[in-house]
C-alpha cells in the first residue's frame, strides 16, 4: 500500500538549470587579410564559451548607443570586444555591461579600476623563458624603450628578469634619435658575445628602415642575440618572435569575460594582461650563427621556421 502511495505522489522536479550567459563579441569590420585574424579568435572565443556568442561587426560609423541597442536586443550580459575600435566603444559602454578588451596593442597595464583585458603585447616572463631555451648562457637582456608608452611592460619585464635569473637594462628614449644613440651604445660599446637585444613593440625605439638593420648588422659581427615581438623581424635575421595564438586568445578572453561576469562586473583585480597564448618563430640561420645547436626534433616544435625549409 505504501508503494502505491508513493507512485501517487508526484515527485518534486530538479531546479531547472540556470541559463549560460550569453557573450557578445564587438570587432572591427575589416578586408582581408586582417579579418582572418578576427575570425580565429572568434572561434576560440564561441570554442570556450558554455552560452550563445552573438557579434557585432563594427563600421566606422558605429556608435556606443548602437553597440548598447544590440547587447539589448539580444540579451547579452558580457562584451569581448576586439580591436582599436572595439576597445574605443567598449569603453564608453553602459557601466552595468562588463566589457573585457583584446586583441588591442596597448601596454599590460595591472591594477583595480583599469580596462579588463588581454593585450597583445607577449609576456615578458614568456620571451625570457623562451630566451633561456634557445640560448641558456645568456644572463643579460638590453633593451631600449619609450617611457611615454612602454614604463608599465618594462616594470614587468623587470620582475620577470629578476625571477629568472637575468639582468635586464632598460635604457628609456622618449625619441628614435635618443634611441639610435642608445643602441649605438649598447652595440659599440657595452654588449658583449652572448648578451641579447630584446625589440618591444615600440615604434618609436624600434624602427624598420634604420634601427633594426643596423642592429641586425652589429649583432652579427658580435654574435649577439636579438629577439622581438614581431615575426616578421625572424625572417629578416631576428633569432625569434613570439607572436599570437589566435585560438587560445580566443579561449582565455572568453574565460576572463565569464569570470568577470560571475565576479559582478567588477573590476577588482583587473587591468590588461600581457598575452600568455603564443606561438614560436625561429631563424635556424641565426641559431646556426650563434652556435646554439637546435635539434631537428626543437625545430620541428616551432610554428614559423626561417629560412623555410
Amino acid at each position: 500500500m505504501l508503494f502505491l502511495l508513493l507512485l501517487a505522489c508526484p515527485l518534486p522536479r530538479p531546479a531547472a538549470a540556470e541559463a549560460a550567459p550569453v557573450l557578445g563579441v564587438i570587432y572591427p569590420d575589416i578586408s582581408q587579410p586582417y579579418r582572418a585574424v578576427f575570425t580565429e579568435i572568434l572561434g576560440g572565443i564561441r570554442a570556450a564559451a558554455p552560452g550563445r556568442v552573438v557579434t557585432l561587426r563594427l563600421a566606422d560609423d558605429v556608435g556606443a548607443h548602437t553597440v548598447s541597442g544590440w547587447a539589448h536586443r539580444n540579451d547579452v550580459q558580457v562584451i569581448v570586444a576586439l580591436g582599436r575600435s572595439g576597445y574605443r566603444l567598449g569603453r564608453r559602454l553602459r557601466a552595468d555591461l562588463p566589457t573585457v578588451f583584446g586583441a588591442v596593442l596597448i601596454p599590460p597595464t595591472p591594477g583595480d579600476g583599469k580596462p579588463t583585458g588581454i593585450s597583445l603585447v607577449p609576456s615578458p616572463r614568456a620571451l625570457f623563458a623562451r630566451l633561456h631555451a634557445l640560448s641558456p648562457r645568456t644572463r643579460r637582456v638590453f633593451v631600449v624603450y619609450d617611457p611615454n608608452s612602454n614604463a608599465s611592460l618594462i616594470a614587468l619585464a623587470r620582475r620577470a628578469a629578476a625571477d629568472q635569473g637575468l639582468e635586464l637594462v632598460a635604457l628609456a628614449a622618449p625619441d628614435t634619435r635618443t634611441a639610435v644613440h642608445r643602441y649605438r651604445d649598447i652595440l659599440d660599446r657595452r654588449a658583449h658575445s652572448g648578451d641579447a637585444i630584446w625589440l618591444p613593440q615600440d615604434t618609436v625605439t624600434v624602427n624598420d628602415g634604420v634601427v633594426l638593420p643596423m642592429i641586425l648588422e652589429k649583432a652579427w659581427e658580435k654574435d649577439l642575440v636579438v629577439f622581438s615581438s614581431n615575426p616578421s623581424y625572424v625572417q629578416r635575421g631576428v633569432l625569434f618572435s613570439l607572436y599570437p595564438d589566435n585560438q587560445q586568445m580566443g579561449r582565455e578572453l572568453a574565460r576572463l569575460a565569464l569570470s568577470r561576469l560571475e565576479q559582478g562586473g567588477s573590476d577588482a583585480g583587473g587591468g590588461m594582461q600581457p598575452l600568455t597564448a603564443l606561438r614560436v618563430a625561429v631563424n635556424t640561420r641565426t641559431a646556426d650563427h650563434l652556435q646554439l645547436n637546435l635539434s631537428r626534433q626543437e625545430i620541428s616544435g616551432f610554428d614559423l621556421v626561417f629560412p623555410s625549409r
